[in-house]
């Protein structure tokens, strides 16, 4: 980090740690001040750096003309179990911003598993009906706070009969009028809220509160009436505190107790927890803001952001008119540093200066047209970082290019190919294309020298030689064909940490070994290949901490038993002829494993003691031709809590040793299997009686 960025960063923190009471306006305004004035400094500096790089590009533009060449980068579901009888159970998280028919298709998974993606509402709606009428169910609605959700949904789970039920879960008090049988939860009583706050705040003293404390404890427990949310969030907060009587009087005297009742109580130990939080963490927290409501965050897209000043979130406007007299426009003359905008309809481009706007983030757009990204990329001319859904046209996206200072890019939207003015994004350092039709990687996406995310949910090419190797900063290269000599050029790519490549062909084979046995730093390796043919891969990077391979082998590696960072390893139809537990129970911080198709044999081997030492899932998918699984002696597993088995139509028994289990699966598995571990007759029902969570589908 630069020496002046350095200073400034130490001036923000030192003026948000000295910001201690609420009521301190001086301090307040104080720290205002001194953050304007940092934030102008950066401005001058981004601009600076803007004019010097764009010299830098009019000087190697104007060489490469003299030289005629170009050089060559979820609330979701929460629950499921099905018994014997074919009952089904849903929960399903629905809070404020719920879509109907997400609901919908959300219980409908869950009673069925089915993919749903090509049907159309009307034939989800009938599906549901149709199953409700045959079997009894328990649906759980959570978090509900729209009355329409029970009247829209009413018609379609009422049908069940009266053995199904439909529990609602719900903050808001009109939603009791339309329940027949309503339980309203009670405060915690005194001894319940006491032992609760106790608890978290004294996790690591055993819940004991010191004698010393007690009364301060007490006074702290009666602002809060019992109520658990709240409870638990300051017993959170004081676990963080010195366990003197001084530091928890700080606490009490400082906090704002007055109107404190309702949701508003909430709210205020909710903020207290938030301004305890060290300066890091409060940036963190506040990058949250510019989600919609249940969206899923990478926690990559996390790490590439910062909060530079205020923020501005436009969220769920019906229509907004962006003019100086609309009330969009008042709130542009506060010119934030970063833009969000959340399901909203544009009609007009807007009149006000957004030069200093840093990130820009639009979610979930009804209509942004090629004139409104024409107007407003040009005033993004500090833009660090940007993010872009539903969007449909090459035009305006053009204009991306200009945006010289850009370092995070992410667009989730249906084009085809990348513009050739992102060639221009030469501090690019992170490219997301998420749900785009764009496969072709453009020649000149080498250019980029400091991209170091490339990361794209197809499986990308390039018809043109593609120079990939010039990309010297590249940490993360997903998902990416093995064509043309790539596989080659991945061993210079020596920052790489994740490596997602398909179309692994079997001539790739020494070439690949070579290549991944140089990235010493790769942590997260994925390897698919484009035919059944055999690889043989010997090498891998001691480094590797996730592995999956999808991809026919003749046997597992040696080079396996040296793997001792792995964590996580998917083998998926490797179809070995040799039993993989032999090797793989020797390493020593295995903790998740999924074979699927990945053994041929009849007999997997057993494990004995000590073996997977940490292992806490196992999964077993596809496993056709096994019948027989060898003995789990005691002391091996230690750590195990859920042991999924599918289509393991053969497996006569399941061994013995899994009493420690906290979830067994089991789907399409022989009757006789199934017959064995049955609570009333089957004679292996002790070996499963103690696991709490057991299901069949």
């Amino acid at each position: 980090m630069a020496p002046e960025r350095v200073g400034r960063h130490a001036i923000l923190s030192k003026g948000c740690s000295e910001r201690r009471r609420e009521n301190d306006e001086v301090a307040k305004t104080w720290v205002v001040q001194v953050r304007e004035a940092a934030y102008e400094a950066e401005e001058i500096l981004d601009k600076f750096t803007i004019q010097v790089e764009t010299l830098q590009l009019k000087r190697e533009r104007k060489n490469r003309q003299l030289k005629g060449f170009l050089p060559l980068p979820p609330s979701s579901v929460l629950q499921h179990q099905e018994n014997h009888s074919g009952d089904r159970y849903a929960w399903v998280t629905v809070s404020q911003t719920y879509g109907i028919m997400e609901v919908f298709k959300s219980i409908l998974r869950e009673f069925r598993k089915d993919v749903l993606d090509s049907m159309s509402d009307g034939q989800i709606i009938e599906r549901l009906k149709d199953y409700c009428r045959e079997r009894k169910y328990l649906a759980v609605l959570d978090d509900v706070w729209d009355p329409l959700v029970w009247e829209n949904m009413r018609v379609t789970l009422i049908e069940g009969g009266r053995q199904s039920r439909t529990i609602i879960t719900t903050r808001n008090a009109k939603l009791i009028s339309v329940k027949k049988a309503i339980h309203e939860i009670e405060p915690l009583r005194e001894k319940d809220a006491q032992e609760l706050f106790h608890k978290k705040a004294f996790n690591s003293n055993g819940g004991s509160c010191p004698e010393e404390l007690q009364a301060l404890a007490e006074k702290l427990l009666e602002k809060y009436e019992g109520l658990p949310l709240a409870i638990v969030v300051m017993g959170g907060l004081m676990s963080r505190q010195a366990r003197t009587p001084q530091a928890w009087k700080r606490i009490l005297d400082d906090y704002n107790w007055e109107s404190n009742e309702g949701d508003d109580r909430l709210s205020r130990v909710l903020s207290l927890s938030y301004e305890d939080l060290p300066s890091r963490l409060k940036s963190c927290f506040l990058c949250c803001c510019f989600f919609p409501e249940d969206y899923e965050i990478w926690t990559e897209t996390l790490d590439c952001r910062r909060i530079y000043r205020n923020m501005l979130q436009i969220a769920q406007v019906e229509k907004l008119n962006w003019t100086v007299e609309s009330a969009s426009g008042a709130i542009l003359k506060e010119k934030p540093c970063r833009l969000s905008l959340v399901d909203s309809t544009f009609h007009h481009v807007p009149n006000h200066s957004l030069d200093r706007v840093r990130s820009f983030m639009q979610f979930e757009i009804s209509w942004l047209a090629p004139p409104f990204m024409d107007h407003i990329f040009p005033q993004l001319t500090l833009l660090r970082v940007l993010h872009i859904e539903s969007y449909s046209s090459i035009m305006g996206l053009s204009e991306i290019g200009n945006l010289v200072s850009l370092r995070y890019l992410h667009l989730d939207c249906l084009i085809g190919e990348l513009p050739v003015t992102f060639q221009n994004l030469q501090n690019l350092r992170t490219l997301v294309l998420m749900g785009t039709q764009v496969v072709n990687l453009p020649k000149w996406i080498s250019r980029l020298v400091n991209l170091r995310h490339l990361f794209s949910t197809n499986n990308v090419h390039s018809d043109e030689p593609l120079a990939i190797g010039c990309l010297r900063n590249l940490q993360t290269l997903a998902s990416i064909v093995a064509k043309d000599g790539l596989v080659r050029q991945v061993r210079k790519l020596t920052e790489l940490r994740c490596l997602h490549m398909a179309g692994v062909r079997k001539e790739d084979g020494e070439e690949l070994a070579a290549s991944i046995g140089s990235l010493r730093n790769l942590l997260y390796l994925d390897l698919v290949t484009i035919n059944e043919d055999s690889l043989k891969l010997e090498i891998f990077p001691s480094s590797l901490e996730q592995l999956r391979i999808d991809e026919q082998l003749e046997k597992l590696p040696s080079s396996f038993i040296s793997l001792g960072s792995l964590t996580k390893l998917w083998l998926c139809n490797t179809k070995l002829s040799e039993d993989p537990f032999m090797p793989l129970q020797a390493l020593p911080n295995l903790a998740v494993l999924i074979l699927w198709t990945a053994y041929t044999g009849k007999r997997l081997g057993g494990c004995r003691a000590r073996g997977f030492p940490n292992l806490n899932s196992l999964v077993l998918y596809a496993m056709e031709g096994l019948e027989e699984w060898g003995e789990v002696e005691e002391r091996a597993m230690p750590g195990l809590l859920f042991l999924r088995i599918r289509l393991g139509t053969k497996l006569r028994m399941l061994p013995q040793g899994f009493e420690r289990l906290k979830g067994l699966e089991f789907s399409h598995m022989p009757m006789k299997f199934v017959e064995r571990l049955h609570q009333d007759v089957g004679e292996d029902h002790y070996k499963v009686r103690y696991i709490p969570n057991i299901e069949f589908l």
